[in-house]
């Protein structure tokens, strides 16, 4: 099936295990030594950013999407810290560039992005091929931070400016700092030149061009998300359905082409857009995973309409998570009394208990989400 969505607009209310979050004051915030999620106190009563930082530009690694989970309920402006480029070792196969799709949902969800570079490492103990302990320049984020604390346009031109004027030069930086850490560490890291070809490939006139990062990152991304319709993995339980791709746009004039874990059409013949996770090893998928779902859905559930094969299809959007228990339970028409019920039948602990119970506090504060569980055994 060919499937597009339209998005217009996105209204969500996060509420699962939202975290107290730690206010960090930014005349002396590190973006190395702080969390991974917190508030940055501009000074001032109420003044803050919620900020989440990435490991790596890559989404999914280290639960990028869970931290910004974590921020989603505050009504700060919130920004996402993202390394242009994350290389450990020209061993290891992880040499993660940043792409365009991760601009563009950035800036649909109104999240503004700060793109840094990693200009400190370590050697790994017991591994000559691989670096760790990468560090970013905590003097350049907080200049950052203290810029866009004066802005007051949307993340999108936020965005726009700042790639526009800064990404040739922050991708540089990262590519000479890891040149050098090579040499000082010992480490062989991927070939400098090899960096520099893909950022020709964005460059116009020596000038970044976003259309070109666009054209050029979109072609890899849909080819990445072309081979995820053809993997099946061990966290994603696909009983329901196969993998197909999704082509989403919006008025901004973003593109997405992602993978949901589960397409299918249910009895009454409507299209079913499902994210999974999977446990084999206890009742439930780990909080991370459950937030890095809920992400997802914020856009799912926000699609104004869907095609399939060019014909506009009635839709649900939904998670399922299984884990290792027996039956199934509809969370959207459940109350509590059922789904304590639910958990005592199948001898869930009282914090995986309570995690249910948030996620349907979760649906009623967002009725056009859906969430199932299911046991594997």
């Amino acid at each position: 099936m060919i499937i597009k969505g339209f998005v217009r607009d996105i209204s969500y209310v996060s509420q699962f295990a939202v975290p107290s979050l730690t206010a960090y004051s930014i005349a002396d915030f590190d973006v190395n030594t702080a969390r991974q999620a917190g508030l940055i106190n501009l000074g001032g009563e109420g003044n803050y950013l919620a900020y989440a930082r990435w490991i790596s530009p890559k989404r999914t690694r280290s639960y990028p999407f869970a931290r910004l989970y974590d921020t989603f309920h505050v009504s700060s402006p919130r920004v996402a810290i993202i390394p242009i480029i994350k290389d450990e070792g020209a061993d290891s196969g992880n040499n993660d560039r940043i792409n365009y799709m991760t601009f563009s949902w950035m800036s649909l969800l109104n999240i503004f992005i700060i793109l840094v570079w990693y200009d400190d490492a370590k050697r790994k103990v017991g591994d000559k091929h691989l670096i760790t302990a990468q560090k970013i320049d905590p003097l350049y984020v907080r200049e950052k931070l203290l810029e866009l604390s004066q802005y007051r346009l949307s993340a999108l031109h936020w965005n726009t400016s700042h790639f526009e004027r800064d990404f040739s030069d922050i991708y540089q930086r990262a590519v000479e700092s890891y040149q050098r850490l090579s040499a000082t560490l010992t480490v062989r890291l991927h070939n400098q030149q090899d960096h520099l070809v893909v950022l020709n490939r964005y460059l116009q006139d020596e000038k970044f061009s976003l259309d070109l990062f666009r054209t050029n990152t979109l072609d890899r991304s849909r080819a990445a998300a072309n081979r995820e319709v053809l993997t099946t993995h061990l966290r994603e339980s696909l009983s329901d359905g196969a993998k197909n791709l999704l082509f989403l746009s919006n008025y901004l004039g973003g593109e997405y082409h992602l993978a949901p874990d589960e397409v299918f059409i249910d009895q009454d013949r409507t299209l079913i857009i499902q994210e999974s996770k999977n446990t084999t090893r206890s009742r439930l998928p780990s909080s991370d995973d459950i937030k890095d779902g809920l992400f997802k859905l914020i856009l799912y559930c926000n699609l104004n309409t869907v095609s399939v094969d060019e014909v506009e299809t009635p839709f649900r959007t939904q998670l399922k998570l299984t884990g290792s228990f027996a039956g199934r339970l509809a969370l959207h028409n459940a109350d509590v009394p059922t789904i304590r019920s639910f958990c005592a039948t199948n001898l869930f602990s009282t914090s995986q208990t309570n995690r249910l119970i948030a996620l349907q506090q979760e649906i009623l504060a967002n009725p056009r989400l859906r969430i199932y569980i299911a046991g594997n055994q």
